[in-house]
């Protein structure tokens, strides 16, 4: 019976409240709906971040970086490198005196032609290093769009530097300044163009090259640096020392025991010097073994000294002038024998076996001497003809001898017929008896050797007549 109540009571609630029951049951289930939508697109906005995120990694991978897992909700910044970068060296802190980009150029280059630039020597001297160059204008191939600059548009950048050092900029010239200004645009070919580096330590290992550049106005509007990629160099040189000696020994005498008095070995030196004050300056003198180079008794002091009164290119008159080379003779010898080796032929009818080996040898007189790093040296001059060079035949490398046309012979002779008519004119002119005398016999030989010689024969009377004139 109480169940029953209960049933009725409820049934009587649903009836009276069954509007807000079927609302309530309404906006319940648009929750859940609306819940499960959203939470979905979440689900799949993630997913789409995931995937776009791999697609990236695969295109741009980062080494050495360590990337978290991705997650579903949330994505993490990869860790940064740790790797310093490493500047430049065309960098601030680095700037070469000429930067250029040599693509650029390339690419500029293709319609200019520009001449060529070619090494012909480098020498040294006490006061500095020289380098010589030339330059070939060319011309377009036919067909090619070229321009070819004008030649008193190009200039050459001289850059030194200390062997294994960076490069600095020494000098700067224009092609108009070192060539003749009457022929500039005409020539094809400039030679002899030379830089003298007088700005040099001694004993010091340089390296120079040369840049040709341009400032032709269509070239330097494409390319504002004005340099192009006709460079010659690195041109390695070493200076040398203050003094230079090694090359001016004469004179070379050896002992005489037997002499009276007996005199000592002695060679006589001469030394060029550049003096930072004085400039180039030069001072010779008689050096025996035992001796510094450069130092010599001063006839008023009677004392040894290696200061002495020179003339000066910088000043006018003469100065006093320290020449200490720091070196000193150690040993002077002549006729000294030097055994060799010379390779040669002995061609015949049926041809040649081949150079062989012979030994020989000459004589020379020498000069050993300790510099002023102490290091020894030895000068040698040969006596007579010296070292014979090798002698090949034509099939194993040597030169064809000349064989003289008659042409050549005829004028050889021409030239001798010449010679020995001037010698014996001037015997016949001088007022020396014993002189015409040598003329008169020098006349006879001519006219026996020479007689049919154009030279000799406009004048075959006169002569002639010299020779049998009775001198008084």
């Amino acid at each position: 019976m109480q169940d029953d109540g209960s049933a009725k009571s409820l049934n009587s609630s649903l009836e009276k409240h069954w509007e807000k029951i079927a609302v309530g049951a309404v906006l319940a289930v648009l929750v859940i709906y609306l819940g499960a939508k959203a939470f979905g697109e979440g689900q799949g906005a993630t997913k789409v971040i995931d995937d776009a995120r791999r697609k990236l990694e695969s295109q741009r991978p980062m080494d050495n970086v360590a990337v978290p897992p991705p997650t579903s909700r949330s994505l993490a910044a990869p860790a940064p490198a740790t790797a310093p970068v490493t500047p430049k060296k065309w960098t601030s802190s680095h700037l070469p005196p000429h930067i250029a980009d040599f693509k650029i150029i390339r690419d500029v280059e293709l319609s200019f032609l520009f001449p060529e630039i070619h090494l012909d020597s480098n020498s040294v001297e006490v006061d500095g290093a020289e380098v010589t160059w030339s330059l070939t204008v060319l011309t377009p191939e036919p067909g090619v769009k070229q321009t070819v600059p004008k030649p008193e548009t190009f200039y050459f950048v001289i850059e030194r530097r200390v062997k294994g050092k960076n490069w600095e900029t020494i000098g700067t010239i224009k092609l108009k300044d070192m060539a003749d200004p009457k022929t500039i645009r005409e020539a094809k070919e400039f030679k002899g163009l030379r830089y003298k580096d007088g700005k040099t330590q001694p004993k010091t290992d340089y390296e120079y090259r040369i840049t040709l550049g341009c400032n032709d106005p269509q070239y330097k509007n494409k390319q504002p640096t004005e340099m192009t990629t006709r460079i010659i160099g690195p041109v390695a040189v070493r200076t040398l020392g203050l003094f230079e000696f090694s090359r001016n020994f004469n004179n070379i005498q050896g002992d005489e025991p037997d002499a009276e008095p007996p005199k000592a070995a002695q060679v006589y030196i001469k030394i060029f010097k550049y003096d930072p004050e004085f400039g180039k300056v030069e001072w010779s003198g008689i050096h025996k073994v035992g001796e510094k180079i450069g130092w010599s008794l001063d006839p008023d002091t009677k004392t040894l000294t290696s200061k002495h009164k020179v003339s000066t290119p910088k000043r006018r008159g003469r100065a006093e002038v320290d020449f200490d080379t720091g070196a000193v003779i150690k040993e002077i010898k002549t006729d000294q024998v030097v055994l060799y080796e010379y390779k040669a032929c002995a061609p015949t009818p049926d041809g040649c076996e081949g150079p062989k080996v012979r030994k020989d040898q000459y004589k020379v007189n020498r000069v050993v001497y300790i510099d002023e790093d102490k290091v020894e040296q030895t000068f040698e001059v040969p006596v007579g003809m010296g070292k014979r060079a090798d002698y090949l035949c034509e099939l194993h490398g040597g030169v064809a001898p000349h064989v003289e046309t008659p042409e050549e012979r005829a004028a050889a002779r021409e030239t001798q017929a010449q010679a020995a008519l001037d010698d014996a004119d001037r015997l016949w002119k001088s007022d020396k008896l014993a002189e015409k005398r040598e003329a008169q016999k020098k006349y006879s030989s001519i006219l026996e050797k020479y007689a049919d010689t154009q030279a000799l024969k406009p004048r075959k009377a006169e002569i002639e007549g010299r020779t049998k004139e009775k001198l008084k």
